[in-house]
């Protein structure tokens, strides 16, 4: 019967113990619980900004898309004025 009593009060200590983990470990999911939310929206957050960057940055590549054009034009502009004058200059003389 001690035995059984025995067996009784250590189930009792051990289920006291188990509360008290588990209370502790309950603080403490709830304590990270928050910071993981504030994580969650400096993600977000992050997140948002990225795709505005990526939006940025297809509007530049547009944009030295039409320098390079432009470019090209001048270029082919200076070359057609060249070819004019040279053909003054050999002509004319």
């Amino acid at each position: 019967m001690e035995e059984v009593k025995s067996v009784l009060e250590k189930m009792e200590e051990e289920n006291d113990n188990l509360a008290m983990e588990t209370r502790t470990c309950e603080a403490v999911a709830n304590r990270f619980g928050d910071d993981v939310k504030e994580i969650k929206t400096v993600v977000d957050g992050c997140l948002k900004e990225i795709e505005e960057l990526k939006a940025v940055l297809s509007c530049r590549d547009e944009e030295m898309h039409e320098l390079k054009y432009g470019l090209k034009c001048c270029r082919n502009v200076i070359v057609c004025g060249l070819g004019v004058v040279l053909f003054f200059f050999f002509t004319a003389a």
